[in-house]
Formats: C-alpha cells, sequence, structure tokens
C-alpha cells in the first residue's frame, strides 16, 4: 500500500493543469500566467510580505509551504519589491493593523509557532521578526514562481 500526501484543490488543479490532463489545460494556463506575468500593486490585501537581513539573505516561509500556496508552485522563488512610495503606503497601512490586532503581546494573539510557520500571516509575521531586531527589514511586494518556459507566475501581489 502506497501513501501520499493529501494534496490541496489548488495543489491538484495545477497539476492537472502542468500535465495536460485537464481539457483546455493549456488555454487556461495561458492566461492565468498572461494575466499574472507582471505585477503591479493593486490593494493592500493583495501582496506578498518578506524580511530581509543586512547581508541581503531573504527570510521567508519555507519554499515548500509556499509552493503549496499556488496552482503554480515552483522551487524557484521570485520576489519584487513594489516602489518606494507603494512600500511607505504598505508600511503604514499593516503597522496600524498590527499594532490593532496584538493580543496578549503577539499579532492576532497567534502562538510563535504557528505565526512563524503556516502561511497566510506573512504581513503580521514579518512586521512580528522585523521588531525584535533593528538590522532586519520589511518589505512588501509580489512573490511568484518561476516557470519551467521561464515565465514568472505571480501569485501574490
Amino acid at each position: 500500500m502506497t501513501t501520499t500526501e493529501p494534496m490541496s484543490s489548488g495543489e491538484f488543479l495545477g497539476e492537472m493543469i502542468r500535465e495536460g490532463n485537464f481539457i483546455g489545460s493549456e488555454a487556461l494556463r495561458e492566461r492565468l500566467l498572461g494575466s499574472a506575468s507582471k505585477p503591479k500593486f493593486s490593494n493592500m490585501s493583495d501582496l506578498h510580505a518578506w524580511v530581509v537581513m543586512p547581508n541581503g539573505m531573504i527570510l521567508d516561509y519555507k519554499k515548500e509551504a509556499l509552493m503549496k500556496c499556488s496552482a503554480f508552485g515552483t522551487p524557484e522563488l521570485v520576489y519584487e519589491p513594489f516602489e518606494p512610495k507603494i512600500q511607505g503606503r504598505c508600511m503604514k497601512h499593516w503597522k496600524k493593523k498590527y499594532k490593532n490586532n496584538m493580543i496578549n503581546g503577539r499579532p492576532m494573539g497567534l502562538d510563535t509557532r504557528r505565526l512563524m510557520e503556516e502561511t497566510g500571516y506573512c504581513m503580521y509575521r514579518s512586521l512580528y521578526m522585523a521588531g525584535r531586531s533593528d538590522k532586519l527589514k520589511v518589505v512588501f511586494g509580489s512573490l511568484g514562481f518561476r516557470q519551467p518556459d521561464g515565465s514568472v507566475f505571480y501569485e501574490f501581489g
């Protein structure tokens, strides 16, 4: 008997499309990749946040966890920061939300493990991490996945 990890519906659809086992998959893939091929800021909830160390190293969720969030997740992540003016707007907005959502000294009352490991809290996670060291910088922008054909599918932002 073989056991496998459960697959989310997004992962399943992505796998079906990548393998060509989906009616109209090539047209759907082109449409999806075409519509998300160039990142641009649209609103405060369609973005990704990560932390950058002084040496330029990016601190983010584990690659595998990020890949599972997208039907087109691949091992090659592409980070595209928003322009400085939008960075400032995002920082102001999310710092206020962060401050207003503190419960017992933690964002949204989340335990540290959940905040650091479970995707979906990137803004809070990044601000939490940067608040522990003045050497860390929060960056807001787009997160994409490089596709086998070299294009980038931007899932967030």
